[in-house]
C-alpha cells in the first residue's frame, strides 16, 4: 500500500478571476488605422451602407423621382390633341427665311402644328425612368438609383440638371463611404488626420530601425554569379 508521500498531488486549479490577455499582433493597429472603414463601423456595415441609401439620400431621391414624373405629366396634354407652336426670328435685310411670315417690320413668325405621335416616345421614356427611379429609391438601391438618375436627366431635358446633380452627389458620398467609412465632412477630416499621423509614425519607426542597424543597411552586396568572374587559383 503506497504511503502519503508517494500519492499524486492534484494539479492547481486556475484562478477564474485572472483573464487571459489577448494575443496582440504587430499589424493589428496598422490594420485598424489604414483600413477603409474609418470610425463609423465594421467592413460589413460599410458595405451594407454602400448598397443602400440613408434617410437624407432617400428624401432627395423621392424628390428627384417626383420631378421626373411631373415632367411626364406635363406631356399628357400633348398626347390628347394637336398642338401649335409659334417661333419667331428677326428678318435679314427686311426679308424672312423660308416658311416664315413677316408679322411686323422687326419680327418673322412661323406656326407649326405638332401631332401627338411626336411626344409618345419621350413621354414613355420619362414615365418609365421616373417609375424605375421611384422604385430604386423606395427599395433603397444605391447603384440603381445613381444609374436611373442619370438616364432620367438625359430624358427630361433642361430640368435634368437637377437629376445629374443628385446622381453626382450620391457618387461622391459613395466614394467617401468606401475610403473613409463615413459621409460627413467632420468624420472625413478626422479620419484623414489620423491616417496621416499614422503614416508619419510609421516612417519615423522605419528610419529609427535603419539607424539602429547601419551595417545591415549598408552591407556589401553578394557577388553576382553571372557577371562576377571566378577568382583564379593562386600558384603554389
Amino acid at each position: 500500500m503506497p504511503d502519503d508521500a508517494d500519492a499524486q498531488t492534484p494539479a492547481p486549479t486556475p484562478d477564474p478571476t485572472i483573464e487571459a490577455a489577448p494575443a496582440a499582433t504587430s499589424s493589428s493597429w496598422a490594420t485598424r488605422i489604414f483600413s477603409s472603414q474609418g470610425s463609423s463601423g465594421t467592413d460589413a456595415d460599410v458595405r451594407e451602407r454602400m448598397r443602400t441609401l440613408d434617410v437624407a439620400e432617400r428624401k432627395w431621391g423621392f424628390g428627384a423621382a417626383a420631378l421626373t414624373l411631373a415632367v411626364a405629366v406635363i406631356y399628357i396634354p400633348f398626347l390628347l390633341h394637336n398642338t401649335k407652336a409659334t417661333t419667331t426670328v428677326s428678318p435679314v435685310k427686311g426679308k424672312c427665311p423660308a416658311h416664315y411670315t413677316l408679322t411686323n417690320p422687326t419680327t418673322c413668325s412661323q406656326t407649326v402644328t405638332h401631332h401627338p405621335s411626336e411626344y409618345v416616345l419621350r413621354f414613355c421614356l420619362v414615365l418609365v425612368f421616373g417609375l424605375v427611379l421611384l422604385g430604386a429609391v423606395w427599395f433603397s438601391k444605391r447603384v440603381l438609383t445613381v444609374f436611373m438618375s442619370f438616364l432620367a436627366g438625359f430624358a427630361v431635358g433642361t430640368v435634368g440638371i437637377v437629376l445629374f446633380g443628385y446622381g453626382i452627389w450620391l457618387l461622391v458620398r459613395s466614394w467617401r463611404l468606401q475610403k473613409y467609412g463615413a459621409v460627413d465632412a467632420a468624420t472625413v477630416r478626422r479620419t484623414t488626420a489620423e491616417r496621416a499621423a499614422a503614416k508619419r509614425e510609421a516612417k519615423k519607426s522605419g528610419a529609427g530601425a535603419a539607424e539602429a542597424a547601419p551595417g545591415a543597411a549598408r552591407g556589401t552586396p553578394p557577388p553576382s554569379k553571372r557577371y562576377t568572374p571566378k577568382a583564379k587559383p593562386r600558384r603554389k
